[in-house]
């Protein structure tokens, strides 16, 4: 049906088109670097990439934590 066959190309443009386009950095760069992706969507995509990648769904989530424990736990946030 459409709908799927829409949410298929999505998905696999959107992942050939990051793959691409990291491809093209390294390249440029002249050295390959650790690509992470994140986010709750990636769950859908994980599959469509090779181990040089890293999957991590709470990276975001760890950061603030750690925001939050150096700017507000302890009453260090006075301004």
């Amino acid at each position: 049906n459409t709908i799927d066959a829409m949410n298929s190309g999505l998905v696999y443009g959107h992942s050939e088109m990051i793959k691409g386009l990291v491809f093209k950095i390294e390249r440029e760069l002249g050295y390959s670097f650790k690509k992470i992706v994140t986010g709750g969507n990636a769950k859908f995509v994980e599959k469509l990439f090779d181990q040089n990648y890293i999957f991590d769904n709470e990276l975001v989530y760890q950061g603030l934590n750690e925001l939050i424990k150096k700017n507000w736990i302890g009453g260090r946030n006075e301004k």
